[in-house]
C-alpha cells in the first residue's frame, strides 16, 4: 500500500490515458490508497484502460473520455506523433471540456490525470501523474522539443506526481529527472498493482503479456503465436491486453486471455516459468515489485521503451530483445532461471 496521498478535498477523479494498459494499471494502487483514505473516487478514461479499471473497481462511478487514437505504424517516434497529432490535439481539447462537465456533475475536488494532457479544470485542484519529465526522441533536438511540448501542458496543472524513486535508485533514469519544472514535484516511488504472491508450482512455460498501441500489439502477438507453433511441447499463455481484437486461432499448447484483473494476472505470473512483455514503464514497475525476471521487448518506434530496455537489460533479471529479432531468439521465451 502507498503512503497516504496528499490530495485536496473528498471527491477525487482518477483519469489515466489509454495508451496500452500501463497508465490504467499503475492507477490501481492510487485508487486503492484513496479509498483506504476514505475518499470518494470516480474513474474517467476510454477503451481498454477504462475496461480494466471497471474490472478492478466495479462499484465505482465512471465516465468515458475522448480517445487519443494512438498508433505506432512506423519505426519513428517523430512520424508516429506527427501523424497522430490532429487526433491527439482534438482529444486534448475535448477532454478539457469533459473535465469541466465531470467536475461540475460529480462535484469533484481534485483531478488526478495520468498523462492526459488536457484533463484539468479551473474549479478543482489538478494533479498530473507522469514518469516522463524528459521525453526522448530520435535526436537531441527532438528530445528537447518533445520535452518542452510535454512541459508546456503539465505546467498548467497545480502539481506533478512522479511514480519513481528520486536519485540513484530511480527505475526510469533520466526520464523521471526534472528539467526546468515549474510546478511542485512529488516522487511517489514505483507504482504497481501487484503484491508479490508466490507459487511453488509451474503450469505455464511462458506467459506473454501484451499491450500497447496497434498495430504493434497485434504484430507481437503474431510473432509469439508463430514461436508457439514451433515449440508445441511448451505451454504458452497469452494475455492479449484488449477486448477489441479479433479472435485468434491457436494450437493446443496455447492458452489465451483477453483482459485479466489483478488477482488472476498475479496468479498466472506466479505459475509461469518465464515472463515476456513490453518494455513499458508500468510493466517494469510490476516486475520490480514481484522480483521476477523477464524478457522485455520495446515497441518499435517508442523511444521511451527503447531507452528503458537498453538501460535495464542485464539488471534485475531483465533481458531485452528487439521485436524484429525475437523469432531468431525464440529461446528467450523459455529462459530458465526466471524467478529471482
Amino acid at each position: 500500500m502507498l503512503a497516504p496521498l496528499p490530495v485536496y478535498g473528498q471527491r477525487i477523479v482518477v483519469a489515466p490515458l489509454h495508451w496500452g494498459l500501463g497508465h490504467a494499471s499503475r492507477c490501481v494502487p492510487i485508487v486503492e490508497q484513496l479509498l483506504a483514505q476514505g475518499k470518494d473516487v470516480c474513474i474517467a478514461s476510454d477503451g481498454d484502460a477504462l475496461a480494466l479499471l471497471r474490472t478492478e473497481f466495479p462499484h465505482l462511478p465512471y465516465y468515458s473520455l475522448p480517445s487519443y487514437h494512438i498508433r505506432y505504424s512506423y519505426q519513428s517516434m517523430l512520424i508516429n506523433m506527427l501523424l497522430g497529432a490532429p487526433a491527439i490535439l482534438k482529444a486534448i481539447y475535448s477532454e478539457q471540456r469533459a473535465a469541466a462537465r465531470i467536475a461540475s456533475t460529480w462535484k469533484a475536488d481534485t483531478i488526478i490525470s495520468d498523462n492526459r494532457l488536457g484533463f484539468r479544470c479551473k474549479s478543482t485542484h489538478n494533479v498530473y501523474l507522469t514518469h516522463q519529465l524528459q521525453v526522448l526522441g530520435n535526436s537531441q533536438l527532438q528530445s528537447k522539443v518533445a520535452t518542452y511540448g510535454h512541459r508546456h501542458y503539465y505546467s498548467k496543472f497545480d502539481e506533478c506526481w512522479v511514480p519513481d524513486y528520486h536519485g540513484k535508485s530511480s527505475l526510469a533514469g533520466q526520464l523521471s529527472t526534472g528539467a526546468n519544472v515549474s510546478v511542485p514535484l512529488t516522487y511517489l516511488g514505483p507504482l504497481s498493482r501487484m503484491s508479490g504472491i508466490k507459487s511453488t508450482t509451474t503450469s505455464v512455460d511462458c506467459l506473454a503479456i501484451l499491450s500497447g498501441p496497434e498495430p504493434q500489439r497485434t504484430t507481437l502477438e503474431k510473432i509469439v503465436l508463430g514461436i508457439a507453433k514451433q515449440h508445441v511441447t511448451k505451454t504458452i499463455c497469452i494475455v492479449r491486453g484488449t477486448k477489441g481484437a479479433k479472435p485468434i486461432a491457436t494450437t493446443p499448447n496455447v492458452i489465451v486471455h483477453d483482459l485479466l484483473g489483478t488477482d488472476a494476472l498475479q496468479a498466472l505470473i506466479a505459475e509461469s516459468a518465464h515472463i515476456v512483455c513490453r518494455a513499458g514503464y508500468s510493466s517494469i514497475m510490476d516486475l520490480a515489485t514481484l522480483q521476477r525476471a523477464a524478457t522485455i521487448i520495446p515497441t518499435p518506434g517508442q523511444t521511451e521503451q527503447e531507452y528503458l530496455a537498453g538501460r535495464l537489460s542485464g539488471r534485475y533479471g531483465l533481458m531485452a530483445v528487439s521485436q524484429g529479432d525475437l523469432l531468431s531468439n525464440a529461446h528467450m521465451l523459455y529462459s530458465e532461471g526466471a524467478r529471482t
